[in-house]
């Protein structure tokens, strides 16, 4: 059962906005994310994480680089929209909630690739569908430009 926060944080993600959710490990982040699938069943939700490892615990999720196309990271964002796929540019364009998990583990760099990206692919920014950011604070600090 959801406790306070989450049931907030639950019904702020059905009324279509975008979130932050910030607990330290074991604070209920990832039984957030599951009951969040069941809830927007009808909508297109893709959850990613930032290792492979972490999107194992969701059925059908994947590396926040695999889903949007970013490859191993070498490429510059010119040509990486270049070169991304018809079928990534499809899973991103019919997206409506994107969950990545873990987001403090992922870099700048990955981060404003995915968002050049989105703002590449849709031509009007209130079609960009939502985005629900996960992180445990205790390793914010691990973050790096690259």
């Amino acid at each position: 059962m959801l406790n306070y926060e989450q049931s907030q944080a639950l019904e702020f993600i059905k009324s279509g906005h975008s979130c932050v959710v910030l607990g330290q490990a074991g604070t209920g982040k990832s039984y957030l994310i599951k009951e969040t699938l069941k809830k927007l069943n009808n909508k297109n939700v893709s959850v990613t994480a930032s290792t492979g490892l972490a999107a194992r615990q969701f059925t059908g999720a994947t590396t926040i680089h695999h889903w949007a196309g970013l490859m191993d990271g070498r490429f510059e964002n010119q040509h990486l929209l270049r070169i991304i796929s018809e079928k990534t540019r499809n899973r991103i364009k019919t997206c409506n909630v994107l969950i990545i998990d873990e987001i403090s583990m992922i870099s700048r760099k990955v981060f404003e690739q995915v968002r050049v990206i989105f703002l590449k692919l849709y031509t009007d920014v209130a079609k960009i569908h939502k985005c629900i950011l996960l992180a445990d604070v205790s390793i914010y600090h691990g973050v790096t430009r690259e």
